[in-house]
């Protein structure tokens, strides 16, 4: 029996339902739960918790080193509610970037210019393929002349609920 399905399950009374409601949305699950609704008469109201997808661009500034590596770093999302997972990163500039681990900088993976991660790739840098926002960012840019940049870029594929 899969999560959503256990969280459906334990709708039986009213106080039940709601925090079966709360359950599912905090989970991402897909499903229409009988959420209570007005006051007096009792509910009966429908309340659907729908997992959209979409893409971000966030910039990630320079962050301050006196040697070694510039590390360009950022959080996503800046501001709440963060219900819901990171799916993909995407590099949209014209030189590589080299992903880091936030807690974990041997654990890394390089973007190739226009290409994005696989599964296995989240997994490298998160230890899960999806996982829960709000995540940090952390990305070196890899570029030839090894200038230095104001901030560097990064799509965000991530899924919220609504």
């Amino acid at each position: 029996m899969s999560q959503c399905d256990a969280i459906g399950r334990t709708k039986s009374a009213r106080s039940r339902t709601e925090r079966a409601c709360f359950l599912a949305f905090m989970a991402g699950c897909a499903i229409v739960l009988g959420c209570g609704g007005g006051g007096g008469g009792g509910g009966g109201g429908q309340h659907s918790v729908v997992t959209k997808t979409a893409d971000f661009t966030v910039d990630l500034p320079r962050q301050q080193v006196w040697e070694g590596v510039i590390p360009y770093a950022a959080q996503f999302p800046t501001s709440q509610p963060p219900y819901g997972n990171l799916v993909s990163l995407k590099n949209p500039n014209q030189y590589a970037l080299m992903l880091f681990n936030p807690s974990d900088v041997g654990a890394t993976v390089t973007l190739a210019a226009g290409s994005g991660t696989t599964a296995d790739d989240m997994n490298t840098l998160y230890r899960v393929s999806n996982p829960p926002l709000p995540v940090k960012l952390v990305a070196v840019p890899q570029i030839a002349n090894g200038g230095v940049l104001d901030a560097t870029a990064i799509v965000v594929r991530y899924t919220y609920q609504e």
